[in-house]
């Protein structure tokens, strides 16, 4: 067995090790400006006003209302606040993450440390952005973090929360105002995205049926059920809210026209989403995989409690059926989340939307790790007594440990190496982003009615009809044109 005063030195060099990169992604986000539809939400803001934007978006464009609502309120600070966007969701996000990992651990009886606990939410979180090939979408730029990364946030929480509930040895049925806000808390969430949308009534419901089908006599049954229904309604209504805004036909009508796509053609085109994009986890970023497939199992194998007796043929059927029913559950949530972009637009989700489908499969692939790990552990020792005596133990765990380093080395490690090697092109971006600012401002207080701005060189700085974007945001008069000067 690992001595045990190296076992904290072990643990807190995992948490440092998975948090090196997550640091660079909160430097580089500190370089976030605005770009693309950043321009348009805070340009109508400062035209229209707060509430009359939020009217405006509802009516003409979109029901997203939660998103509308958001975003103004985080304008209404001014450009200043993009930099801290990235930094505050990563802080949140881990934290909401450590609580639900806490009540998981708890739920399971596993006696871990606030360290490995940490570390898991950490993996999680790596895991997520390093498999996403449109990162910056989904992180650095305000439009995509506001509407996919945000509401993933929330349901993190609510699902800690939930679980910190069902750990509680009293068992008291939810006051009303517990249910209000559950209820409203969802409908909240649900107005950010069709894709989180999916997501979280496909996890409301399956979680309400398996609740409904548990015996009557099971603690914290009742008030799960109410607790999961009240989210559903909130949920449900949220979907309403988002179908019947006028908005919706306006933007349908100028991007792709309104066409629901038979139910034939619906299957086929999101079973070939999603097999394209699990496929491309695997082919371009097969080390991070590694990490989340293989920490987990490692750790479990080396540290998850032992049986002091023979393990049963009970004790082996049982994980190998959570492992089966339980993959079956996150391919069905998964597709579900491509459902609404094959629906509205016919069109695979956009890239920034693909953080809700990455973060599940993190989240959810890291805790099938580990049941496998517990598995193969009761296997082994159901296989031969040798696996129970303390000095083959001990090597097992100083190999997976060893083995763990491993994989932080070829996945978090390098991929800090590699983010600090580009993030002075995001300073340069950065740089040039306050350059023409002050260029633009300085045009709108001259009272000067054509300009001509620099476009940086980056793909997403300027979206369509970026003259009348600028226009409305600094209140510039004229012509306003674009020229690029790099490559």
């Amino acid at each position: 067995m690992i001595k045990k005063n190296l076992r904290p030195v072990t643990e807190i060099a995992f948490v440092i090790l998975l948090a090196l990169p997550l640091v660079l992604y909160a430097w580089i986000g500190f370089y976030s400006r605005y770009v693309a539809d950043d321009f348009w939400t805070a340009g109508y803001l400062r035209v229209l006003g707060f509430w009359e934007a939020q009217r405006y978006w509802y009516l003409s464009w979109s029901g997203r209302y939660s998103f509308t609502f958001l975003v103004s309120l985080v304008e209404l600070l001014g450009v200043g606040a993009t930099r801290w966007l990235p930094v505050s969701s990563l802080v949140l996000w881990a934290g909401a993450l450590y609580w639900l990992w806490d009540g998981i651990f708890r739920l399971a009886g596993l006696p871990y440390s606030r360290w490995i606990r940490l570390s898991a939410s950490l993996l999680v979180i790596y895991t997520t952005l390093r498999t996403l090939v449109g990162w910056q979408q989904a992180f650095l730029w305000q439009t995509g973090l506001m509407t996919y990364t945000v509401p993933l946030i929330g349901f993190t929480f609510w699902s800690a929360w939930f679980l910190a509930c069902l750990s509680q040895p009293e068992v008291d049925t939810p006051k009303w105002h517990t249910l209000l806000w559950t209820t409203l808390l969802f409908w909240f969430l649900g107005g950010f995205s069709e894709t989180s949308l999916a997501f979280q009534t496909a996890l409301l419901g399956l979680a309400l049926l398996f609740f409904a089908f548990l015996s009557r006599e099971t603690p914290h049954r009742r008030s799960s059920l109410l607790l999961l229904a009240a989210g559903l309604a909130g949920s449900l209504t949220a979907l309403l809210c988002v179908l019947i805004a006028p908005g919706n036909s306006v933007r349908l009508g100028q991007n792709v026209g309104i066409h629901l796509p038979q139910m034939t053609e619906l299957i086929s085109q999101t079973f070939h989403s999603t097999q394209h994009y699990f496929k491309n986890i695997f082919t371009l970023s097969i080390r991070t995989v590694l990490c989340i497939l293989g920490m987990p199992a490692l750790f479990a194998i080396g540290f998850h409690p032992r049986l002091k007796r023979k393990p049963t043929r009970r004790d082996l059927i049982l994980p190998t059926w959570f492992l089966l029913l339980f993959l079956l559950v996150i391919l069905a949530v998964y597709w579900v989340c491509f459902l609404p972009a094959f629906v509205a637009m016919r069109a695979g989700p956009p890239q920034r939307s693909i953080v809700v489908m990455f973060f599940w499969l993190s989240l959810t692939l890291a805790i099938e790790s580990y049941v496998f790990g517990v598995t193969i552990t009761r296997l082994a020792q159901w296989i031969s007594p040798l696996f129970q005596r303390t000095d083959l133990l001990r090597l097992i765990r100083i190999g997976a440990v060893l083995a763990m380093i491993a994989l932080l080395v070829i996945g978090p490690l390098q991929s800090a190496q590699k983010l600090w090697q580009i993030w002075p092109v995001y300073r340069q971006f950065a740089t040039e982003w306050d350059n023409r600012d002050r260029l633009a401002r300085q045009a709108a207080a001259n009272g000067i009615r054509d300009i001509v701005l620099p476009q940086l060189n980056d793909l997403y700085d300027l979206g369509p009809e970026a003259g009348e974007q600028f226009a409305r945001y600094y209140g510039l008069l004229g012509t306003i044109s674009f020229e690029s000067h790099g490559p």
